[in-house]
């Protein structure tokens, strides 16, 4: 079940970044994907954060501009699922892939598998006519440390008999061999027909060949990126020193911070607590019907040695309190695992086999397939999915008070006013707990003028706010877009 406060954030997100306008000139292409440009926004299901916190936005390390290791393993979390609200997971979403990517294999069908057998049978004879006659000529097989005679026999016709030297893909597609093989010697002239024949019988099967070796050959360059990232593969090195297969994380971090320090946009919460019995408090919110919580779930003001502040405000407040939550910098971050590089061979993001073979399974075709099925569940029901956009904002700022009531007493005791832990909704506790500074905040009497009396409230301002520029600061999320890419959604 979504707790009616997460889902009204996560609606209220939504619904100013789906009507903002940000400048998207400097961002990648690949930035906007799912968003509908000019505006940034889309739709945002509501995310529940569960043991690593919220986003830990600042990811470059400022000494030796590395990844930030918490904020890897943050976007590197695979999802439960993607049903509301979306939780992560305890395993990563590389290790998935790397399970799922060691099942597959390149497949021939019996239809291909057949007419490779029937031309390899053919070839084979043209290939000892061949062999035979070069031994003919030329006394001998040179010696190819470790090859198939008739791969070093290839091999030196490539190499020395044409000028510039040539690839073996160049006799296939040679209409003239005698003309292409300007080097020949001449005793070898016996030699061509021998050659053409062998190079006819196996012709019909090259593009079989070639497909197969290609694709295995790439298979295990993914899977070499996945067990031992590299510099050289793609990888990037995070703060602990350790290289990990790469995401991408836009915009970059310098407009990350930009966009989270300004008030340009900004959520405006409010809602009454009020005391109940068994440790739990009503909430009370506009669009919503009251609804219970336990008190440590939605609100934790931590002081050491002093334990639970909010037991006490809101005990001094006559067991009824107004809060009033304030998000500001709301904006969005895109993320993306790094698309695998076929020509260079790097990184290692290559879900099209997994695809194919998904819809491969069970059927005698060529192409991917795997062998055997990996036990996933690709669908969205299971956990092969990862968070590709964030709705994020500052952590929040709060102003408790109570109609008539005076909590000055919280902020004229020195050992309870300043410096506190807080957690809100469950989710800034622990060791993630956030910063904040406890102090007075003055408000006017509910329904009186301007000139009435004040009386005193508390505001609860997170320290990190005041620079936003270290690693560990923590972003607040509203919602997130997922991807399941396997899901055939």
């Amino acid at each position: 079940m979504v707790n009616p406060i997460s889902q009204q954030l996560a609606a209220l997100s939504a619904s100013i970044l789906a009507n903002s306008k940000p400048e998207l000139a400097s961002l990648p292409k690949s930035a906007v994907v799912q968003i509908n440009a000019p505006g940034l926004g889309g739709s945002f299901l509501p995310f529940s954060a569960g043991g690593l916190g919220h986003y830990p936005f600042y990811y470059e390390n400022p000494n030796d501009l590395s990844f930030e290791t918490n904020t890897y393993n943050w976007i590197n979390s695979n999802l439960k699922n993607n049903l509301p609200p979306i939780r992560q997971d305890d395993g990563y979403f590389t290790n998935y892939f790397l399970q799922v990517f060691s099942c597959l294999t390149y497949y021939l069908s019996s239809a291909d598998r057949q007419t490779l057998q029937n031309a390899s049978a053919a070839a084979f004879n043209e290939q000892m006519e061949l062999l035979q006659e070069w031994e003919t000529v030329f006394g001998s097989i040179p010696a190819g440390g470790g090859q198939q005679p008739i791969d070093t026999v290839l091999a030196v016709i490539c190499g020395t008999w044409a000028k510039p030297a040539i690839q073996p893909a160049a006799l296939h597609k040679a209409a003239n061999l005698q003309a292409l093989l300007n080097q020949m010697p001449e005793k070898a002239a016996s030699i061509l027909q021998p050659l053409q024949n062998f190079l006819t019988a196996i012709d019909p099967v090259i593009p079989l060949i070639n497909t197969t070796t290609r694709n295995s050959g790439l298979i295990k360059k993914v899977l070499a990126a996945l067990k031992r990232p590299s510099l050289e593969n793609g990888a990037v090195l995070a703060s602990d020193q350790k290289l990990y297969p790469a995401y991408r994380v836009m915009p970059a971090l310098p407009a990350q911070v930009a966009a989270l320090n300004s008030d340009a946009q900004s959520i405006e919460l409010d809602f009454l607590v009020s005391s109940m019995d068994n440790g739990q408090v009503q909430v009370s919110m506009q669009g919503a019907n009251p609804f219970p919580m336990e008190l440590q779930e939605l609100f934790v003001i931590w002081k050491e040695g002093v334990g639970n502040l909010f037991t006490q405000i809101l005990s001094l407040a006559g067991g009824s309190l107004k809060v009033e939550a304030s998000f500001s910098g709301l904006s969005q971050v895109n993320i993306e695992p790094v698309v695998f590089d076929p020509v260079t061979g790097s990184n290692w993001y290559w879900i099209d086999p997994i695809v194919e073979a998904i819809n491969n399974t069970g059927t005698n075709k060529t192409g991917f397939q795997f062998a055997p099925a990996p036990d996933v569940d690709f669908t969205e029901k299971g956990p092969f999915g990862y968070i590709s956009a964030l709705a994020i904002s500052r952590v929040p700022t709060f102003r408790l008070f109570a109609p008539n009531s005076d909590l000055q007493p919280v902020i004229l005791n020195p050992s309870l006013s300043g410096d506190v832990s807080l957690s809100f909704l469950n989710a800034m506790g622990g060791e993630s707990a956030n910063p904040y500074l406890l102090k007075s905040y003055t408000c006017p009497v509910a329904n009186s003028s301007s000139t009435s009396p004040m009386y005193g409230g508390i505001e609860l301002v997170p320290l990190q706010n005041d620079t936003l520029m270290g690693p560990g600061s923590v972003a607040w999320v509203h919602g997130v877009q997922t991807s399941f890419p396997a899901s055939g959604n």
